[in-house]
């Protein structure tokens, strides 16, 4: 009877995190630790739950018990975001870039536009840390695909970033290619405007450069 009851919340446990609903999963994750204490599912419930309320550090102490996220968990992508936040928070950036690294992967897997921009940002924010822009730039690109065919303003400050990271590694031709594309969209936009205008009569373009002003 004991086994019995313990698969039966672990089952009611991810049953509610596979229908959203934080106060079942909540309710019957403290249930099933209270008979087990080291319970990976319930700990992953109580992390999610200790996160949602500003709890960062106790979320990734959770986490840690628990022991590697599953992929196919329901709310595996929710679990790697806190897991990569509270690991940086806490100094661990290895754990952390490892969570945000699967994040990415799943997320882009999934085409979960939301937790792909977390991943990558978190990425990000970790190779600006090091110094290595290109690989900034390799993870914004790789969010491109996935803005929606009418998110025009967000392509356009999506390629904005990569113009200044091209700038910063004085990458002239692909500073231009990303203004380029931007107005290629959008013909009048004030921002690319005025750094295509700028960044010709640095390299000399002078009629170019007029003829955009």
């Amino acid at each position: 009877e004991g086994v019995a009851l313990l698969e039966a919340l672990r089952r009611l446990v991810l049953l509610c995190a596979e229908l959203d609903d934080p106060a079942g999963m909540l309710r019957h994750a403290e249930a099933l630790r209270a008979r087990r204490a080291n319970e990976p599912v319930a700990l992953f419930a109580l992390a999610e739950d200790a996160a949602s309320r500003g709890l960062l550090e106790r979320a990734g102490e959770l986490l840690s018990q628990a022991g590697p996220i599953p992929p196919e968990h329901p709310r595996a992508l929710q679990l790697l975001q806190i897991q990569g936040e509270a690991s940086v928070l806490r100094g661990d950036l290895s754990t952390g870039e490892s969570a945000y690294r699967e994040l990415l992967h799943l997320s882009e897997e999934r085409g979960d536009g939301e937790h792909l921009e977390s991943a990558s940002e978190g990425l990000i924010r970790l190779c600006e840390q090091r110094g290595d822009l290109l690989a900034a730039m390799r993870l914004l690109k790789r969010r491109l695909p996935f803005l929606p065919v009418g998110a025009v303003s967000q392509r356009a400050t999506l390629r904005l970033r990569l113009f200044e990271l091209a700038r910063a590694m004085r990458e002239t031709d692909e500073a231009q290619q990303q203004l380029e594309a931007i107005l290629e969209e959008s013909p009048t936009h004030r921002g690319a405007l005025a750094k295509m205008t700028a960044l010709h009569r640095e390299c000399g373009q002078l009629a170019e450069a007029r003829r955009l002003t």
